[in-house]
């Protein structure tokens, strides 16, 4: 045996023998095909341990590479393909190598797994050597006897993955089978938390677990991170901004994530600097509570945690840049409250045109300016800002040439109607605009629409018009199938405004409107049916064949109600189609 070689073995062998439950049997000048011995663990630590003590064993073999420069030397090893044939037949195999200058010697290896071979030699081609990457192999005795027995607990798990298939989660799922996913650890730390960490800073093999008792192994997950959702006050100063935060586990940091947008992260090994990330993230609302959160941090110095304060460590030098950011995020904010906006604007979806768009409407409508728009020669038009419609109004400043920007509702414009007749009478522009847009755009107020329909003095024909866009709305709430959609209660405030406005008879149709909209919540009452047969057997009703088929749709009397409408005229038989009324309709 040469000295390389005795030198390889011997560090190796005095790692091993240092700790509790590992016994070396690795023989210098061993020429034993493709092993140079093996490792022995145990289940209880000890000096001595009996055969019924035994865990298991696993072969290794061992190579000694000299080199000039340890730390610069890459770390792999030119390893035989007929060896890796061997090492999966035998269930799997350490491969050490040690790294060595005429001073000091530093140990690699490699676990050669039924996993790792099979997808080894699935490929090789033609080729009859492969090189494997090498990991440093701790010192530390117990983190020692925790990877070797590891190593065995997943050789062990990985019996039937020898003479079968290579399989992904995938293949099981089409195949079928009944299977549970698992994977774990073994562990020699009695602390609740050690497995987690055992994982996270080694990896884990992910098995499907199938019938009898069998594993195979479908997946070797290397860089493993835990996130954990913790349900707990976060308070900076007296202020209570979150009432859960994220902690995320990896190798390198253990990371605390706050709102959408803030990451502060502790460093786990000496040389790490901790850190704190703001990257503005999530709808308005929550950017604008992280980015007071974060001006608050830098402000007050900690953060408190179930009466804890954390962090001490955070220092940012430069505070404007972010009350900068914040500033113009509580801009965007009076912007829709200005436009009576309830909808959550999602800036993560807002592109660099939506940007200059929201630019002018801030400018526009929050600072109080003039600001220039293409002549479409129309009042009334929309912004969309990401998953945001508005519905504005522009009017032209002749002198400037630029525009007041206004809330469609809240222009100063004043709307006229015209009868048959060519004669003017007071209107409202929500009834100008139809009904879609009443569903179509995120800053249409309910309230401000009754509110303009109700500053409208009383005329017939405005209140006829009225009742038409009334209709119109039940139609509009009819198609969305949506039954607590808000239209429905813009509806009876509409229906109350109009019977509030008449100063006269109250026409019929009133009475079948207000009742229909009722039909639509619930059952008719005793009384509010007894109303209905009042108009039924009114004689002055007997030839209105359109009052008489509503009123019996509302009181589901289908039969008469067909008789009524066949005795209509087909033009008025038209009409009373395009009625609203007909939901309760079951016949055509």
């Amino acid at each position: 045996m040469s000295n390389t070689e005795i030198r390889g073995v011997s560090p190796l062998n005095l790692l091993i023998a240092r700790t509790d439950y590992l016994i070396p049997e690795i023989k210098q000048g061993d020429r034993e095909l493709s092993w140079d011995g093996f490792i022995y663990a145990y289940h209880h630590a000890g000096d001595n341990h009996s055969k019924d003590d035994l865990m298991g064993r696993i072969p290794i073999q061992v190579k000694g590479h000299k080199c000039k420069n340890i730390e610069t030397e890459r770390k792999s090893y030119s390893t035989e393909i007929s060896d890796m044939r061997n090492y999966l037949q035998e269930g799997g195999t350490i491969f050490f190598v040690i790294f060595m200058t005429d001073d000091i010697e530093e140990i690699y290896y490699c676990t050669l797994l039924p996993y790792e071979l099979k997808l080894i030699l699935k490929d090789y081609g033609n080729q009859k050597t492969r090189t494997i990457d090498l990991k440093p192999f701790p010192t530390d005795k117990k983190e020692i006897s925790r990877l070797i027995m590891n190593i065995i607990r997943d050789r062990d798990l990985q019996r039937a993955a020898i003479m079968s298939e290579i399989v992904t989660l995938e293949d099981i799922e089409k195949s079928g089978l009944t299977h549970t996913v698992s994977f774990g650890c073994m562990t020699i730390n009695e602390n609740s938390s050690d497995p987690l960490e055992y994982i996270i800073n080694h990896g884990t093999y992910l098995y499907v677990d199938i019938a009898y008792g069998i594993s195979l192994p479908v997946q070797h997950i290397e860089n493993v991170s835990v996130s954990i959702m913790k349900q707990e006050n976060v308070y900076v100063g007296n202020r209570l901004f979150y009432n859960c935060y994220y902690v995320l586990n990896d190798k390198d940091y253990l990371t605390f994530g706050f709102g959408k947008s803030i990451k502060i992260s502790i460093p786990k090994k000496q040389g790490y600097q901790g850190k704190i990330e703001y990257n503005s993230k999530g709808t308005l609302s929550e950017r604008i509570i992280d980015a007071e959160f974060m001006i608050s941090v830098i402000k007050n110095g900690n953060i408190t945690i179930k009466g804890t304060p954390f962090f001490d460590f955070l220092k940012v030098n430069d505070i404007s840049a972010y009350e900068n950011h914040l500033e113009q995020l509580i801009k965007v904010q009076k912007l829709l409250q200005l436009l009576n906006v309830k909808k959550e604007l999602d800036f993560d979806s807002i592109t660099e045109h939506d940007e200059k768009k929201l630019a002018k409407l801030v400018f526009a409508i929050v600072d109080q300016n003039l600001v220039p728009l293409n002549d479409t020669q129309e009042l009334f038009g929309m912004f969309k800002i990401s998953n945001v419609k508005l519905l504005v109004c522009a009017i032209k400043d002749y002198d400037s040439g630029l525009y007041k920007i206004y809330d469609a509702l809240l222009s100063p414009i004043k709307f006229k109607g015209i009868d048959i007749e060519g004669n003017e009478y007071d209107s409202s522009l929500c009834l100008a605009l139809g009904v879609d847009w009443l569903i179509n755009y995120d800053n249409v107020d309910y309230d401000i629409v009754l509110q303009k329909l109700s500053e409208v003095p009383y005329s017939v024909r405005y209140c006829e018009q009225l009742t038409i866009f009334l209709l119109q709305v039940l139609k509009l709430y009819d198609s969305l199938n949506l039954p607590n959609h808000p239209l429905l209660s813009l509806s009876k405030r509409i229906i109350t405004l109009i019977k509030e406005k008449f100063t006269g008879n109250e026409p019929i149709s009133n009475t079948l409107n207000a009742l229909q909209i009722t039909r639509r919540e619930r059952e008719l009452t005793v009384k509010e049916i007894a109303i209905l047969e009042i108009i039924i057997s009114d004689p002055t009703n007997k030839t209105k064949y359109n009052i008489l088929t509503g009123t019996y749709l509302l009181l589901d009397n289908q039969e008469q109600a067909q008789q009524s409408y066949l005795r209509m005229t087909e033009s008025e038989q038209r009409e009373f189609d395009s009625f609203p009324i007909n939901r309760f309709r079951n016949w055509r």
